[in-house]
């Protein structure tokens, strides 16, 4: 533990050997060197009032050297001649010496020089052995400049106190654990308390759920040091919210780690997207007393003697305990040891003034601030004897200091313009950094200024009204006005006023704002809601504008419009009352996804019901407009009507479905016309041998049965063969004049024997419909196949129509129309795709409406096709009509060649091995004689090299030349030569190349051994 180092000097002419009350001599000594040294003044005075012993410390205060003042009335010598001060004096002497207690005061004395002071007294009867009153002793201390000091520091407190509850801003100080310290009046006004309701709260009591959730970030930035300017959602008494934007940094409040913010409601400016800000200064003022205690140090022992008050400033009972230089030195805070004993040494060494100001650390964990003064005491030789002075615990006064520099730091640092004007010279005593900024004045400057020089609106002879008006009102004035800067130019200025006393002198507290930027955004807005509600009312688009709860909140004329109703009378409604039923889920999906802020808007084409309960469509756009915090204010939808356009899409597609259908079909038919070529010849090949075997084969032996499901195989293979030909043709096999009713009176007459009565038959045929061209048969094809469609339709009971008419002069109408259970749109869809079938296995092919189109097609015809479940299935077919003429010659003219007879020699044109095969096969069998050929031209170059057969049996589809190009060049080889066609195809196009020439026959493929035996022999006849 440090020590000082007080030297070990004897008291200079005091006797080492003294008699046996030397120990009182020298209490009595030390005593005397205490009074001589103590910067109290010490004087004693008789029951007389007459002065006996007067001490240095008494001279300095007073201005009487001892001399002077011993023997003197103690009154007359320094009390004022003020009659209530000698009064008061003459008081406290008389209870002195007749009560015998002692008594402290406080009152005016007089110095020599005639100056006044003020003094607080410590007086203490003095008696004799037997208690009989002697006189009185009493020590002074001079507080003239403490209480100055106090009275200038109440009346700082009470000025920053009042620019601290003037301020228009809302200022909040709180602990790092939330606790809110302080608040001043325009912050609790604003949260609907007062600031006595709100000291105590926490942050969370008055901030909204969703800001709590921010508070730990915040606090980190703010003990990291940094200033936050937020905005924050705050919560009102009464439970509704407010927006504040608030700034907050990170201050010492009480020596702690606080947070001082200033908030600002901007909940108007947020709605009218430009609210002023506000700040307002928050200043703390409070008060301090002196609290001294005495202490002195005897160097030759090392001795340290307190004061009752230093014992009880450092917890410890006085008659307990012993207080030593160590242990004082030991309670010093750390940091202001090493400075505290270098003062103390240059003190004690080099006789400096001893003043210092100590932290102390109580064992009781109290930290307290402790100013101290000193002298030392010294010998003729200048050796110090004894170390004394005063203590004063300046805790409260520090913190003071503290808190007027933090709000004098304030008061320079808000944003607004602060003023402190003297009323009746309408001067400027004080004003902060803003105002200095603001209007280009120091502050030297601006107190040699008055109101007038920097209001141009304010006249000097309107002065006294208008300090009237601010001094009639409590809470003070708030006036625009406009304030005029060092340089001439001019701003309009938002002034709050309010008057203030403070001991028995008025001050006005003005605070300015400038508002140019609010007035000219206010415009700026004005201008903006009247462009704005222009474009609204005259859009060409229906706009509407919605509350998040759905309601409607204005919509423009071309909205009205759009749903049909008159003004106002759409208002009441919501979205959903106006929205198609089938579109409601998804107009319900998209609102919540953008109220809850999946999506800031979004785009679709949506169905209304207008009032008249039509139906129209819309392009809906609909966005959300949101304030700061991210919440919903409202919702805006624009929507372009484009029912026209659906309605064009809708009959653009089923167009486009219809052309993908012919395109579907049109290909499928050219596949399948190739499959069945090559099914045909390889058919033919089977249905050849197996044929011919047949007729070789006992009746009834195994090989019999076998080849005779050989040709029946075969034989149903090439009917399912003609059905993909049938489907993949493009035009009729035929090309006659048509009576379309005589086809269906023989369809009619062949339902009625078979369906029984469970199916009603209604015919409705126009009588003079006009007569188209085709293939007979294959019309009764499809004409049979839509009504067993039909009658499969209505198992239990139904009706089948038939109905037929002139559509106009070029075309008729056939409709087959039942009342079954009709068919869904994907079963629709594909209808007339060939092998699609809804029956079970074994109970269809899957071509029947397949080679329906392609018949109608065939016949150059359209068809439509309309069913639905539970509502039955129409057929519409349309062909085109002609003139009513004779029926077709026959197939080709000339003379008939004679037929070959008996064994013929035979040239085969075929492609197909197979075919080559089995036909060589079955003609040696009925005992011709075959020559084969691969291609056309191998059997013209055979011909052309001599060789004469008696029929020609040529394929229609070879490669090269084929069927179409070797037919002409035989005939004119072989002019009298039967020709057999061979084709699995019969077409347009077959029947036409064997009408071109004569003796051509057609021979459908697959055919067996005995369709060929009766065509060779239908030769020979």
């Amino acid at each position: 533990m440090a020590t000082i180092p007080f030297a070990r000097v004897p008291l200079k002419g005091f006797p080492m050997d003294l008699p046996l009350d030397r120990d009182l001599q020298l209490q009595a000594h030390r005593w005397r060197l205490h009074v001589d040294q103590t910067p109290l003044a010490v004087i004693e005075w008789d029951l007389e009032g007459r002065v006996r012993s007067w001490n240095p410390a008494a001279e300095r205060m007073f201005g009487y050297a001892a001399q002077e003042a011993i023997g003197q009335p103690i009154i007359d010598l320094i009390v004022p001649p003020k009659t209530e001060v000698r009064e008061q004096v003459q008081h406290i002497a008389e209870g002195l010496t007749q009560t015998g207690q002692a008594s402290r005061a406080e009152h005016e004395n007089r110095r020599k020089d005639g100056s006044i002071i003020l003094c607080r007294w410590f007086n203490t009867p003095l008696t004799d052995g037997a208690g009989q009153p002697l006189g009185v002793a009493s020590m002074a201390l001079d507080v003239t400049e403490i209480r100055r000091s106090t009275q200038a520091l109440m009346e700082s407190e009470q000025r920053f106190r009042t620019v601290f509850e003037m301020a228009i801003d809302g200022i909040i100080l709180f602990s790092l654990e939330g606790e809110i310290l302080d608040v001043n009046e325009a912050f609790a006004r604003m949260h609907g308390h007062t600031p006595e309701d709100m000291r105590g709260l926490r942050i969370t009591d008055i901030s909204a759920p969703d800001s709590n959730n921010l508070v730990p970030e915040r606090m980190r930035r703010l003990l990291a040091g940094e200033t936050l300017q937020v905005e924050l959602q705050q919560v009102h008494r009464d439970g509704h919210t407010f927006l504040t934007e608030a700034t907050g940094s990170l201050v010492t409040y009480g020596g702690q780690p606080a947070i001082l913010s200033f908030h600002r409601d901007i909940t108007e400016r947020k709605q009218v997207e430009e609210k002023l800000r506000k700040r307002e200064l928050q200043l703390r003022e409070s008060q301090a007393a002196a609290m001294i205690g005495s202490w002195g140090v005897d160097i030759a022992t090392d001795i340290l003697d307190w004061s009752d008050e230093t014992f009880r400033r450092f917890d410890k009972d006085p008659a307990t305990f012993r207080t030593s230089v160590e242990y004082f030195v030991s309670r010093i805070h750390p940091e202001d040891l090493a400075a505290t004993l270098c003062a103390m040494q240059n003190a004690l060494e080099r006789n400096e003034p001893y003043h210092v100001q100590t932290r102390i650390i109580n064992e009781t964990g109290r930290q307290w601030v402790m100013e101290a003064f000193g002298i030392v005491e010294r010998d003729r030789e200048g050796r110090p004897l004894r170390f004394s002075g005063t203590a004063q615990d300046i805790t409260r006064r520090k913190r003071e200091e503290e808190e007027l520099l933090l709000k004098r730091d304030l008061m320079e640092k808000v944003s607004d313009s602060l003023f402190i004007v003297d009323p009746d010279s309408r001067s400027f005593l004080d004003v902060n950094e803003t105002a200095c900024a603001q209007l280009g004045y120091t502050k030297e400057e601006m107190r040699a200024l008055q109101v007038e020089d920097l209001d141009p609106v304010m006249l000097v002879d309107q002065w006294p009204a208008h300090l009237e008006a601010v001094m009639s009102a409590p809470e003070g004035v708030t006036v625009e006005t406009w304030h005029q800067r060092k340089d001439g130019s001019t701003f309009q200025v938002e002034l709050r006023v309010r008057h203030v006393a403070l001991s028995d002198r008025g001050y006005l507290i003005t605070s300015a704002r400038d508002i140019t930027a609010r007035r000219k955004a206010e415009e700026e807005a004005r201008q903006t809601q009247a462009q704005l509600q222009g474009l609204f009312d005259n859009a060409g688009v229906a706009i509407g504008l919605n509350d998040p709860q759905g309601r409607f909140l204005a919509m423009n004329s071309k909205f009205v419009e759009f749903l049909g109703y008159g003004p106002g009378e759409a208002l009441p409604l919501n979205p959903m009352d106006i929205t198609h039923p089938e579109d409601q889920e998804a107009t319900r999906r998209n609102l919540e996804e953008i109220l809850s802020g999946k999506t800031a808007s979004y785009l679709y084409e949506k169905r209304f019901i207008r009032k008249d309960g039509q139906v129209v469509w819309g392009l809906t756009s609909v966005a959300s407009i949101r304030d700061g915090l991210g919440s919903v204010q409202s919702l805006v939808a624009v929507i372009v009507d484009i029912t026209a356009q659906k309605h064009a899409e809708e009959q653009n597609a089923r167009l486009q479905a219809q052309l993908q259908q012919a395109q579907k079909m049109e290909s499928l038919g050219t596949l399948s016309g190739g499959i069945a070529h090559d099914m045909n010849n390889v058919l033919g090949a089977i249905l050849g041998l197996a044929s011919a075997n047949l007729e070789l084969q006992p009746q009834g032996s195994p090989a019999h049965r076998s080849f005779e499901t050989i040709v029946k195989a075969a034989t149903r293979g090439g009917e399912m063969v003609r059905s993909l030909l049938a489907f993949a043709r493009q035009s009729q096999a035929e090309d006659r004049v048509l009576d379309v009713n005589a086809i269906l009176r023989e369809e009619v007459k062949l339902l009625e024997r078979t369906t029984l009565s469970r199916v009603c038959l209604e015919v409705d045929l126009e009588p003079d419909l006009h007569p188209i061209r085709g293939d007979a048969s294959a019309l009764i094809n499809t004409f049979m196949n839509l009504c067993v469609n039909a009658v499969d339709a209505m198992p239990e009971q139904g009706t089948l129509t038939l109905r037929t008419r002139n559509l106009d002069s070029e075309w008729i109408e056939v409709v087959v129309e039942d009342t079954g259970a009709g068919m869904p749109g994907d079963v629709l869809s594909r209808a007339m795709e060939p092998f699609f079938t809804t029956k079970g296995v074994g109970k269809g092919t899957g071509l029947g409406l397949s080679m329906v189109y392609s018949t109608v097609r065939a016949h150059r015809g359209q068809i439509e096709i309309h069913s639905a479940p539970g509502q039955g299935t129409q057929v519409q077919m349309r062909f085109p009509a002609c003139e009513r003429a004779a029926e077709a010659a026959g197939l080709g003219a000339g003379a008939p060649a004679e037929a070959p007879k008996g064994a013929m020699a035979i040239l085969l044109v075929d492609d197909d091995e197979l075919i080559q095969s089995s036909m060589e096969t079955i003609l040696r069998t009925l005992g011709h004689s075959v020559i084969t050929s691969s291609s056309g031209e191998e059997a013209l170059t055979a011909v052309e090299a001599g060789f004469e057969p008696d029929v020609v049996i040529l394929d229609m589809n070879m490669p090269g030349l084929g069927g179409t190009g070797t037919l002409p060049r035989l005939r004119a080889l072989l002019p009298s030569v039967p020709i057999l066609l061979s084709t699995g195809r019969t077409d347009q196009a077959a029947l036409d190349l064997a009408g071109a020439h004569p003796l051509v026959t057609l021979l459908p493929k697959p055919f067996a051994i005995q369709d060929l035996q009766q065509c060779l022999a239908a030769l020979g006849r």
